[in-house]
């Protein structure tokens, strides 16, 4: 196997995991898990007090004006609520959607620039925990609130996540039309009752297989349209060759990257899936990024499946 491809396994490997990354909060009910807790805050939601996991304790004085994300979660879900005229800083990997470009970079979610980030006088900075502590150290002895974020790991985590931003940004009703969009498509799906298996490959190569396993909120959406997931069994988004080939999935779902090597390469060429050209390209944002594009995912995933 090539070293570029074992490479580029490990790295998308490592994506899938730290994209689902994100903040849990609240004006006046606490919807997180134990990792998080809360003051009571007055009437107006203002000044937003909160605790994260790694038990720092952070005020939002007022409602946010000037917000930087250094997530591309919180990038995407700023923008599906429609409240990106407050977005002043993204990181470079906050590409979606397409007119986020015209958003000032700050560099790199663990190393942002702390010199932009003090040029934009941000409100509020909302970050993931692969921020580095020397800058989150930075950053807060500048005096700017830093929201850390923590894993979700089930598919509701998604809505936790736009709730979450909506209670900062003070976009609640916004937040419960979006809500209620995502749930009413979602209802329209009738699971189907074949036996179908799917199996959502992250990376693969020398070192092992990578894969959203059961407990994965991929594994829920793919239950979600009535499919078996194929790693159902395994954990920590980690499987193996062997078991790969015992279950044989009917579905196989890749980036786009890894597609022409994987059906080319023993023993994944000898699948039925390859055999069946049933290998399916996707965008792995959609599924692995926590935002409302999850349902694009869902819908997508369901097509396939219910042929």
């Amino acid at each position: 196997m090539k070293r570029s491809l074992i490479t580029r396994a490990v790295t998308c490997m490592l994506t899938a995991i730290l994209s689902v990354l994100f903040l849990v909060c609240g004006c006046t009910e606490n919807n997180s898990s134990n990792q998080i807790s809360e003051t009571t805050q007055e009437d107006d939601c203002y000044p937003l007090e909160l605790t994260d996991f790694y038990g720092q304790t952070v005020t939002v004085e007022s409602e946010p004006q000037r917000v930087i994300s250094a997530s591309p979660v919180i990038t995407e879900i700023i923008f599906e609520l429609g409240m990106e005229d407050r977005l002043v800083g993204r990181t470079d990997y906050c590409d979606y959607p397409d007119n986020v470009s015209d958003i000032t970079s700050i560099g790199a979610i663990d190393s942002p620039s702390i010199e932009t980030i003090i040029e934009l006088n941000p409100d509020v900075i909302i970050a993931s925990s692969i921020l580095s502590e020397e800058n989150y150290d930075k950053l807060t002895e500048l005096g700017y609130p830093v929201l850390i974020a923590r894993d979700e790991t089930s598919f509701e985590g998604m809505f936790t996540n736009i709730e979450t931003v909506a209670k900062i940004l003070n976009c609640n009703d916004k937040a419960e039309e979006l809500e209620q969009s995502l749930r009413d498509r979602i209802s329209k799906i009738e699971p189907i009752t074949k036996n179908v298996s799917v199996y959502y490959c992250v990376g693969f190569g020398e070192y092992g297989e990578y894969a959203a396993t059961g407990d994965t909120y991929i594994n829920e959406m793919i239950e979600m349209t009535g499919a078996k997931n194929a790693a159902a069994d395994a954990e920590y988004w980690t499987f193996s060759t062997e078991a790969l080939i015992e279950a044989d999935p009917d579905y196989i779902l890749l980036p786009e990257w890894a597609y022409n090597d994987f059906i080319i390469t023993e023993p994944y060429s000898e699948l039925s899936a390859v055999k069946n050209n049933q290998v399916i390209v996707v965008d792995p944002n959609i599924f692995e990024r926590q935002t409302a594009r999850n349902v694009d995912a869902i819908e997508m995933l369901y097509e396939i499946v219910s042929k």
